[in-house]
């Protein structure tokens, strides 16, 4: 009988164990060419991940600096910084989660702004198989930005809703596989178009210690939330299509080497004449994440 409460205890702790991990990350950006498509040349991205939680809740946080050089060489770099914080709890059949995503820019169309996020997600088993339903919810202010008509400065609110659902299918002992679909909504009554709609597909197939995700994204985003509240594009740019593509290798089950590659067709905002003709950039992203 004692042996029987002891191994108890012992799997307890290990399931309530407390696992940290650091994900630190690094790409470029290349925007369109084209002059007329985009002022913009090329950025860099440099910034970290870290989480630590156990079954019971998860705690994020993350940092991202981005600097970004236009085509005229007597223009200012375009420097960002983003700090990402989020609390997640977990519970039998649900999770909740409440976050805060600050942004310090010295871009002069939205300047610095801040959005609170939120969350819902409903989950069920079956056999190894996980249904997943949720609903996201973002508030994003920007005390001194502009509209589309670029006549004064003024508050930007924005607030966002993404329901979505998730379908994870352990096929055998070596492969799996996950699809997931968004639908972003975002009212904006402080622009001129005070509405805004765009969806998110994704399919993520694993084989043993390597791992292919790809996705896309459809319709019209303008100042939106995506990647759970940690990307934030906060400019007038109205983003059209998205493709991305992230390659994974689990080099041990604790550590993580990732490549992700992503495309976007965007019209960017010109200060004073509106936007411009529709344009592609190109992103290329390298990370390392290690669990302990």
């Amino acid at each position: 009988m004692k042996k029987i409460v002891l191994s108890a205890l012992v799997a307890s702790s290990a399931l309530m164990a407390e696992v940290i991990t650091v994900l630190p990350y690094a790409g470029t950006v290349h925007y369109d060419k084209d002059n007329a498509k985009s002022v913009k040349n090329t950025a860099t991205v440099v910034g970290g991940y870290a989480s630590v939680g156990n079954l019971n809740y998860l705690l994020e946080m993350d940092y991202a600096h981005f600097d970004s050089q236009y085509k005229d060489p007597t223009l200012s770099n375009l420097k960002q910084d983003d700090i990402t914080l989020a609390y997640s709890r977990y519970f039998e059949n649900f999770m909740v989660k409440i976050g805060d995503h600050y942004i310090s820019s010295s871009d002069a169309q939205l300047g610095n702004g801040n959005t609170i996020m939120t969350a819902v997600e409903g989950y069920q088993w079956s056999g190894y198989n996980k249904l997943s339903v949720g609903l996201e919810g973002y508030y994003s202010r920007f005390a001194k930005g502009h509209d589309e008509n670029y006549l004064t400065e003024k508050s930007i609110s924005i607030t966002q809703l993404t329901p979505y659902v998730s379908w994870y299918q352990g096929i055998d002992h070596n492969w799996y596989n996950t699809l997931g679909a968004k639908i972003n909504y975002e009212m904006a009554n402080d622009y001129v178009k005070g509405h805004y709609f765009s969806y998110e597909l994704s399919d993520t197939l694993g084989y043993q210690n390597m791992f292919l995700k790809v996705g896309m994204q459809g319709g019209e985003m303008r100042t939106g939330v995506t990647n759970g509240g940690l990307t934030l594009v906060n400019t007038l740019d109205l983003m059209k299509r998205e493709y991305n593509a992230k390659l994974g290798y689990y080099v041990t089950k604790n550590s993580v080497l990732s490549l992700t590659y992503t495309q976007r067709r965007y019209q960017e905002y010109v200060q004073g004449v509106g936007l411009a003709p529709q344009g592609t950039s190109s992103a290329l992203i390298a990370s390392a994440s290690y669990s302990f």
